[in-house]
């Protein structure tokens, strides 16, 4: 069987959803979602969002929280355990490029440094995930909104005060 550039990208598509249905997520006791025994996590809705450059994954939110509320994350995956990011079961990264899930996992007590934004971003430890399918762009800007600005520091700033002096010249004004 022959498949065209855009064939062999469904047929993949096709076999990552499948996949992500045959790894399934089953609801446990508490609420909680649970993909394998002992590894639960709460479920949240990702939109993946393709940088060329930056670590960032994409916004993640809770189910009934409006996207405004979205953070901007970096995705820890855990290869040995065959957790990856959806796209790397694609072939391109960005393959699924303005898609959204619904992600199992926990945000990590750390943070990651994006130097593409200067920016340290909650780390989002995916444990499963179902395709949700394509959606609309977002109204958001990669980044995280605290981030790490640069500009010039006035807490020490000395431009009235010169440390270097002219003889027979003085800052002090009891002379």
């Amino acid at each position: 069987m022959r498949f065209g550039s855009m064939g062999m990208r469904i047929a993949i598509l096709a076999m990552a959803y499948g996949v992500a249905l045959l790894v399934g997520i089953c609801r446990a006791q508490d609420g909680a979602t649970a993909l394998l025994p002992g590894r639960q996590g709460e479920v949240y809705v990702g939109h993946r969002y393709y940088l060329t450059k930056g670590i960032g994954w994409g916004w993640i939110k809770k189910p009934k929280e409006s996207w405004s509320r979205a953070k901007w994350v970096a995705l820890k995956e855990q290869p040995d355990k065959g957790l990856v990011a959806p796209f790397r079961q694609l072939g391109a990264r960005d393959a699924d490029h303005m898609h959204e899930y619904e992600l199992v996992g926990y945000f990590a007590d750390y943070k990651a440094y994006d130097p593409k934004f200067n920016d340290l971003l909650p780390v989002f430890v995916i444990l499963g995930y179902k395709p949700l399918g394509l959606a609309k762009k977002l109204d958001l800007k990669p980044g995280s909104r605290g981030q790490i600005s640069e500009g010039t520091s006035t807490a020490s700033s000395r431009a009235d005060r010169p440390i270097i002096q002219q003889r027979g010249t003085s800052n002090d004004e009891d002379e």
